[in-house]
């Protein structure tokens, strides 16, 4: 199977973050808006009990983490990003060449593009195995 590194040949993704600044956002403390947005969510997992979720929708990974990654492509494809949040960590699994994306961000411990890549195998390992057991079955 190819591997496409999408970003391997950009040398212009340096600013990357300068695309959060709006001319009216200036004198906005981003990083205290994204550990504030955070807190709230894990605040509301202890309320309710909830030990982890996993948040899919690009909308809903950018409110905990301010990571964003292809928002349109994703909002009209299947889940390809995921974030993982528990109360002491926080894994973005990303698109393959695309964990660059999150460095800097201070709501993400982890970028975990290669175990994304592994549970995309796993699943498929897992649907090829479940295919040969219907067959074996006479399914």
């Amino acid at each position: 199977m190819t591997v496409l590194d999408w970003h391997a040949e950009r040398s212009d993704l340096t600013d990357l973050a300068l695309l959060d600044r709006a001319p009216e956002s200036g004198g906005i403390d981003l990083p205290a808006v994204r550990r504030y947005r955070q807190a709230r969510v894990r605040a509301e997992m202890t309320k309710r009990g909830i030990a982890a979720v996993v948040l899919m929708d690009p909308v809903n990974i950018r409110y905990p983490t301010g990571t964003r990654n292809m928002q349109v492509f994703s909002q009209r494809n299947g889940p390809a990003r995921y974030h993982l949040l528990t109360e002491h960590r926080s894994v973005l699994f990303e698109f393959t060449g695309c964990k660059h994306l999150a460095a800097g961000y201070e709501t993400v411990d982890q970028g975990a593009s290669r175990a994304h890549r592994e549970l995309c195998r796993g699943r498929a390992r897992h649907r090829r195995s479940r295919a040969r057991l219907g067959e074996s079955n006479g399914g």
